[in-house]
């Protein structure tokens, strides 16, 4: 299966998803669960703009020239940097402005143990996107894309019943509950591949990703921040075209 194939596969199952919340939770709670996954997207993709690419850059060099002793120092290095940066970022912003998430949303205080709750997924969401990473640099694409259609089964499986049964502590308990399934996964078949575990953690390996890491991180935040740009210049310029069009 190509990637592209499961790309589509998880597009599709997003969509059943999201009807399916529709229907369980109405607009409101939509509007809430998706306020708390963007928040959490906020801790899990941010951070791992850089990491991803830097793992996946190591991991291919260190396949195409044989070096499969250093294999393991990369993939725990960048496994464990992984598991650390994201819980680090979401503390010291839960420290510093714990109550301006709640910002984003309307009574949005009442819903922050719910936030709070889902937050436990972050760390484990991370650690399944470095995983994939080092797949893909291993080229092993048709097992990445079977985890990709397998991750949004599972999910489209999970959550449905949960929904239905608690509602929208059902949706949150679900993110949970499915970020710990898709690591399960992701640790089992990449452990077929190469060595998995935390132990082959490198000071030298970090440092030599880090350049790596940071200028992509740089890159697609200095792209994420041109996109916010344009996007609030032509809401700004547009939103009275656009209010009139739809009252007429």
């Amino acid at each position: 299966m190509t990637l592209g194939a499961a790309r589509a596969i998880e597009i599709a199952a997003a969509i059943c998803r999201q009807k399916v919340l529709a229907v369980a939770l109405g607009p409101a709670g939509v509007g809430v669960l998706g306020w708390i996954r963007n928040v959490c997207d906020l801790f899990t993709i941010f951070p791992q703009l850089g990491l991803d690419g830097a793992a996946t850059r190591f991991i291919a060099g260190c396949a195409r020239d044989g070096r499969r002793d250093e294999v393991r120092a990369v993939v725990a290095t960048a496994l464990g940097a992984a598991l650390l940066n994201v819980p680090v970022a979401l503390l010291i912003y839960l420290f510093v402005a714990p109550r301006h998430i709640a910002t984003g949303l309307e009574n949005g205080g009442a819903y922050l143990p719910h936030l709070y709750v889902a937050l436990v997924s972050v760390p484990l969401c991370a650690a399944v996107s470095t995983l994939n990473a080092c797949l893909i640099g291993f080229k092993e694409v048709g097992r990445a894309s079977r985890l990709i259609v397998a991750s949004s089964l599972v999910t489209l499986l999970v959550i449905t019943p949960m929904i239905f049964l608690f509602h929208l502590w059902g949706a949150v308990a679900g993110l949970v509950v499915i970020a710990a399934i898709n690591a399960a996964l992701y640790g089992r078949e990449c452990s077929r591949v190469f060595p998995l575990s935390l132990r082959g953690a490198s000071l030298a390996v970090a440092r030599k990703m880090s350049g790596v890491a940071a200028a992509n991180w740089i890159g697609a935040s200095l792209s994420l921040l041109a996109f916010l740009i344009v996007r609030s210049i032509l809401a700004r310029d547009y939103s009275n075209d656009v209010a009139g069009l739809f009252q007429s």
